[in-house]
């Protein structure tokens, strides 16, 4: 008998609440929160944009406009074989000829636009082009270019654009000489931090992030001096280049999480 009251005793220093009546139920501590900022994303099925929007993590399907995107299971049942698919970015990649795994705007390899192209030709810059001169608006991938003559007929006044750098630059109201990403100037830095954003210019803090590259993916502006992890991960950058940052922070947009492929 002494060595139970013992015993309990000991439990009781370790455990607040004591020992429990004999035969008497335990009582289940509730499930914990989830993390702060958690959402589960949307199921699969449903239509989405980046992968980010679902929660399997997945989403893949023909076309690079906003929604065309399905979510899909990453466990599923797929194929074998290896198909050429040309990305939303230009680049082509293989995967399974019935799982993709992301968004391609067509089956097959992307066709290399080939220098020298005649006036009129999309074009991703003025390298492809016969004239030397690329221009239009839009910045990404889905809208090209056109390669104009560099002789042509331009109206004399000076307009202001906003390059796809980010920077403005004044050129013919008729004839911009490049591709831009608005006309007008460039939006002077005034968005806080959680605004959308498409570039880092356009935040307060300089720093727009974030997953996807295209318009109707934007980024978000963050704050410089955030907490960020200290762990340092791949990112494949919109430029089609790999850098690495904290897995918390990536510090600008991204095409996907990992390397580039290549």
């Amino acid at each position: 008998m002494r060595v139970s009251i013992v015993a309990c005793a000991v439990v009781l220093g370790l455990v607040v609440g004591g020992c429990p009546p004999s035969g008497a139920p335990i009582a289940t501590p509730p499930p914990l929160p989830p993390p702060a900022g958690f959402q589960p994303g949307a199921p699969v099925g449903s239509a989405c944009d980046v992968s980010g929007d679902c929660a399997s993590g997945m989403c893949e399907g023909q076309g690079c406009g906003a929604g065309g995107g399905v979510c899909v299971d990453p466990h599923r049942m797929c194929t074998m074989d290896a198909t050429s698919y040309c990305s939303c970015d230009g680049e082509t990649f293989t995967a399974s000829g019935s799982c993709p795994g992301r968004r391609f705007a067509a089956k097959g390899a992307c066709v290399a636009a080939a220098a020298g192209q005649a006036d009129g030709a999309p074009c991703a810059d003025g390298a492809a082009c016969a004239s030397g001169v690329c221009e239009g608006l839009g910045c990404d991938a889905a809208t090209l270019g056109v390669c104009v003559d560099a002789g042509r007929m331009c109206t004399m006044d000076a307009a202001s654009y906003c390059g796809c750098d980010g920077q403005t630059f004044s050129a013919s109201g008729s004839c911009p000489g490049r591709r831009f990403a608005a006309k007008g100037a460039c939006a002077v830095a005034t968005k806080p931090a959680g605004a959308s954003c498409q570039l880092g210019t356009e935040c307060d803090s300089g720093v727009c992030e974030g997953l996807g590259c295209g318009a109707d993916a934007p980024g978000v502006c963050a704050p410089a001096q955030r907490g960020c992890t200290r762990d340092l991960r791949s990112y494949c950058g919109c430029d089609g280049q790999t850098f690495r940052a904290s897995g918390s922070c990536p510090g600008q947009r991204f095409r996907a999480a990992g390397a580039c492929p290549g």
